[in-house]
């Protein structure tokens, strides 16, 4: 990357506030910022972007994400918003992640999670629901499972991670 390049996801980066773990907020390096957005986009089978993003700020999350699962077919229903801006746009994703399944009883979770697959936008129509992917961890029936995601926009801007209610494997 020249100077030009890394200046632009430097100015991007000192316009994008952080929350880290304590809740403090934190302003991340341009180099932080390149790793993350272009990691999850390879992750959801996009290419590298090395042009840091035009508009500053993060997307925003998807209030409507919901996720559903049965064990026999092994597969995760996604629900989520069709009016978000990258649902209609080629290059952006919806990269779903998913928890180890859990017993029932359990109230609380933070990892280990693996990564469910993406759901890529496609201009003019976005896609095609059903939006279902391959549970990456075997579901057992009656066991709680919790789902997260992020929007990657096509110009490599990474949301942060939101969740979805857990949910109670299906037969």
């Amino acid at each position: 990357m020249d100077d030009l390049i890394r200046g632009a996801w430097e100015t991007y980066a000192k316009g994008v506030n952080w929350n880290n773990r304590l809740g403090e907020t934190i302003i991340l390096s341009g180099f932080n910022h390149f790793i993350r957005s272009n990691a999850a986009l390879l992750m959801a089978g996009g290419s590298l972007i090395t042009a840091g993003p035009p508009d500053i700020g993060l997307p925003p999350g998807d209030d409507l994400f919901a996720v559903t699962g049965t064990a026999t077919s092994g597969k995760l229903t996604i629900t989520c918003s069709e009016l978000l801006d990258w649902f209609k746009e080629t290059g952006a994703y919806l990269s779903v992640e998913m928890g180890r399944p859990q017993s029932a009883s359990r109230n609380f979770f933070a990892g280990p999670w693996r990564n469910a697959g993406a759901i890529a936008g496609l201009d003019d129509t976005g896609p095609t629901p059903p939006h279902e992917l391959t549970a990456p961890f075997t579901l057992v029936e009656t066991q709680k499972v919790w789902c997260r995601a992020r929007i990657i926009r096509a110009d490599a801007r990474c949301s942060t991670f939101f969740g979805a209610a857990p949910f109670a494997a299906g037969a």
